[in-house]
């Protein structure tokens, strides 16, 4: 196997029985060959482990967080010159570790590269999550999920000691350490080659209009509901604390990613987004009623947190 070509793929797995089948199609459909996929499960319980069993998909047991089973997939089992961490709920198009490899190929100077991510489902709420994800992309509420491997190893992967126990943004405290080293990038292109039909065929029948072969990963929350979203925000709001705790509640980035000025204002308006904005207004307008509903949360739960600390 020629490590310097060498692409590595990190599945973090738990109870994905709905989900782990369509990643590793996905990782089959993929054009580079060079390539390896490790599975870290943690435990599973509903017949994960049991169908990578039968497909003879070799997998390792870690945990008790995904921040741990990165680590252990990325930092020790890994072998390949480039190493992306996923998770079964995403679906990579069959052009994203070609153009990945092309793209460190072609910029030296790279550490690590972001992705598109589009938000899969026909629902309303789903299709407005796509749309604000679209925001995102490549500001401080994105993070890189792929790495060149030294300068991963330079900076140890996942932080352990602040994240094992609250394991919520983790991804951008990686981001951001790993880009004291050089260069993040962002993949804009997909160097000429097309989606595979199996590709195209699995994005439209889940809502997704496939018009460009943008290499991206798909994020499949075809079962969106506002309760789900609003579980999950609470969840990333009540572990946050230590992301806050390590950079400090007055670093300019989290100001950003947290305040509501970027959050709600800026992030829709900067590099001409503004646009997006007013193609969709009736989207925007749930979007921010969806903001304000987190936004409640949060702050409740960092009050509780508060009067907690103050006993």
């Amino acid at each position: 196997m020629n490590e310097e070509k060498l692409f590595s793929v990190v599945l973090r797995t738990k109870n994905e029985i709905k989900n782990i089948k369509n990643f590793v199609e996905s990782y089959k459909l993929q054009t580079y060959l060079h390539k390896e996929l490790i599975v870290v499960d943690n435990y599973s319980t509903d017949g994960t482990r049991e169908w990578l069993n039968s497909q003879g998909i070799p997998y390792h047991l870690k945990g008790d967080e995904r921040v741990e089973q990165g680590n252990y997939g990325m930092l020790e089992l890994s072998k390949g010159r480039w190493i992306g961490y996923f998770d079964a709920d995403m679906y990579m198009s069959s052009n994203l570790i070609s153009s990945l490899v092309n793209f460190f190929s072609s910029n030296s100077n790279l550490v690590a590269v972001r992705i598109r991510e589009i938000i899969l489902g026909k629902s309303l709420g789903s299709r407005v999550r796509r749309f604000e994800r679209r925001f995102y992309e490549n500001t401080c509420v994105d993070a890189a999920r792929v790495f060149e491997r030294n300068a991963l190893f330079r900076v140890g992967g996942f932080d352990l000691d602040c994240f094992q126990a609250n394991p919520s943004a983790e991804d951008w405290d990686l981001d951001r350490r790993i880009a004291d080293l050089g260069k993040i990038g962002f993949l804009d292109n997909s160097f000429d080659e097309n989606y595979s039909e199996e590709t195209k065929n699995f994005a439209r029948t889940r809502g997704v209009s496939v018009r460009d072969n943008y290499p991206c990963f798909f994020h499949n929350e075809s079962e969106f509901s506002w309760k789900w979203y609003l579980n999950k925000k609470k969840y990333y709001s009540k572990s946050i604390g230590s992301y806050i705790k390590k950079w400090g509640e007055n670093d300019r980035i989290v100001k950003l990613q947290l305040g509501l000025k970027y959050r709600f204002f800026q992030v829709f308006f900067e590099q001409k987004k503004y646009k997006l904005v007013l193609q969709k207004p009736h989207y925007m307008f749930i979007l921010w009623m969806q903001l304000f509903a987190v936004g409640i949360i949060f702050t409740a739960i960092s009050k509780s947190c508060d009067e907690k600390s103050d006993e």
